[in-house]
């Protein structure tokens, strides 16, 4: 009987302690913006470190949060290929919100969408370059973003 409760308890534990997601795609994890560029020319590049905002990667979803709480938190799903990384489905997350999808290019929604850095006119791809400790997303024609684990 002993026995058995051990063996159920072990097999309890092994279940538990197993993560069943495949998180093998390399940005994985929750990355701190440091610096955020606006412009092709590198415009307005302002030193965002102080501010709390992380994307956080798992499964197939993007949770991009501000610690402050001066922006509202969003997800979106994202998918890496060849080294570009596709963002779409975007939902502003809170009580007051309902996880309120928010429609690319919609009235008063862009904002949301640019606060972190991500471009509102339809264009929502990043080429991305990464090790264990920094990823450097940028596109052609709106922005580099830069984040720190």
């Amino acid at each position: 009987m002993k026995r058995t409760l051990l063996v159920f308890a072990g097999l309890l534990l092994l279940l538990t302690a197993c993560d069943k997601e495949s998180d093998s795609d390399g940005i994985s994890g929750r990355w701190k913006m440091t610096y955020k560029t606006i412009g092709s020319m590198g415009w307005w590049k302002e030193d965002v470190s102080e501010e709390g905002i992380t994307w956080t990667f798992k499964g197939d979803m993007l949770e991009m949060k501000d610690a402050s709480g001066a922006r509202k938190d969003l997800t979106a799903k994202y998918r890496l290929s060849n080294d570009t990384l596709w963002l779409w489905d975007f939902h502003m997350v809170g009580v007051d919100t309902d996880d309120e999808f928010i429609y690319p290019g919609g009235y008063l929604r862009d904002e949301y969408l640019r606060e972190y850095g991500v471009c509102a006119n339809g264009t929502f791809w990043f080429h991305t370059h990464y090790t264990s400790s920094t990823l450097n997303l940028t596109n052609n024609d709106f922005a580099r973003l830069e984040f720190s684990k």
